[in-house]
């Protein structure tokens, strides 16, 4: 009978041990160039069961890299456009310099000044020049000469149009690193992790960064996002990891070395 009780005894213990679970402390922080450390406050930290986390993830991989492979073609696309755009106003911009290429140098004179531009200046500084003045200097500069500069201001104007139009191309190829640099932050992975929703959300960091959780055994997935202004830019930050709870922890940390990237993500399997 002893024995029995005793046995009870053990179980119970044990049970209420189990339930009474294991503490998971950590931190999450930022070290800058400088070497500063940065404490990240109310940083979401979202918590699931492995198993069910993974199937998840792994399922939406495929897509993930299908979605990659679309906005990489995009961009080639696009890439395509501005190099072949490029080439038909460079080929235009040529043409309409030489029809222009015996614009006398007293059409760029500035009336009533002793201001004006020499021969031996190159006519594309020339150019230059006059693109920089308001548009009613320029009016001004060609009625030097009288009816004969109407058609310079024709010639001249065309230069302008033209060299706005290859600014364009210029912005073209903003577009273009712009959209490179979301491919890059697409390809770290901030679109395959869920995002954190109520369901997952277990707790948020507090002003140094510290959380705490009180986990019972077993393997989870944890994840935490967040965001820190720097100057006029934000800076975007995702940790994704898998832990095994079977004693305490107090030292874990989310920082600049576990940042998430799809190679991580795959590595979760």
């Amino acid at each position: 009978m002893r024995v029995c009780l005793f046995f009870i005894g053990i179980c119970v213990l044990m049970l209420s041990c189990e339930e009474k679970g294991f503490e998971f402390k950590g931190q999450v922080f930022i070290v800058t160039q400088g070497g500063q450390n940065i404490p990240l406050g109310l940083i979401s930290i979202g918590l699931m069961d492995y198993d069910l986390m993974n199937q998840e993830i792994q399922g939406s991989l495929s897509s993930f890299e299908t979605d990659i492979s679309n906005f990489e073609n995009s961009i080639e696309d696009l890439k395509s456009k501005i190099e072949s755009e490029y080439i038909l106003k460079n080929s235009l911009w040529d043409d309409v310099l030489l029809e222009a290429k015996n614009i006398s140098v007293s059409s760029f004179a500035r009336k009533g000044s002793d201001y004006a531009l020499i021969d031996a200046k190159p006519r594309y500084n020339q150019f230059q020049y006059f693109v920089k003045l308001d548009e009613e200097s320029r009016d001004q500069l060609l009625e030097v000469n009288g009816v004969e500069n109407l058609k310079n201001r024709y010639k001249l104007n065309s230069l302008v149009d033209y060299d706005l139009q290859r600014k364009n191309i210029i912005d073209l190829h903003s577009v273009y690193n712009q959209l490179n640099k979301e491919l890059d932050d697409f390809k770290e992975g901030y679109s395959v992790l869920p995002p954190l929703e109520p369901k997952y959300l277990k707790t948020k960091t507090n002003s140094q960064g510290d959380f705490q959780l009180k986990l019972t055994k077993g393997k989870y997935f944890i994840f935490a996002s967040g965001s820190r202004l720097v100057g006029s830019e934000k800076e975007k930050y995702m940790w994704a990891q898998t832990i095994e709870i079977d004693n305490d922890i107090n030292d874990f940390f989310f920082s600049n070395d576990n940042l998430v990237s799809i190679a991580n993500i795959r590595s979760l399997k």
